[in-house]
């Protein structure tokens, strides 16, 4: 941040932060990123279940660290894994 300031200095803060990618991200998108994971990550959830829950939060992270309070992905990500494993215990029927 510092360097790139010296580099830019008639930009505005805000300006720099998404420059250089560390604006933070909504709740929606997090849990859009959140549904991306899980739909990608099908299989391990069918292996799984509940116990898929560390590697997903792994997966998001990587995506948002920096960016959001990993207290809320890990929120977002239980409540999110739930509603998808019952929806495939659904499909499974």
């Amino acid at each position: 941040m510092l360097r790139h300031r010296a580099e830019h200095p008639k930009e505005k803060i805000d300006e720099a932060l998404t420059a250089l990618g560390l604006e933070a991200i909504s709740e929606e998108a997090l849990k859009t990123i959140i549904d991306k994971e899980l739909t990608k990550n099908k299989e391990l959830l069918l292996e799984s279940g509940n116990r898929a829950l560390g590697k997903i939060i792994g997966f998001v992270m990587i995506q948002v660290r920096g960016k959001i309070d990993g207290k809320i992905v890990n929120e977002f990500v239980k409540k999110q894994l739930a509603e998808k494993l019952e929806e495939i215990i659904v499909e499974k029927g």
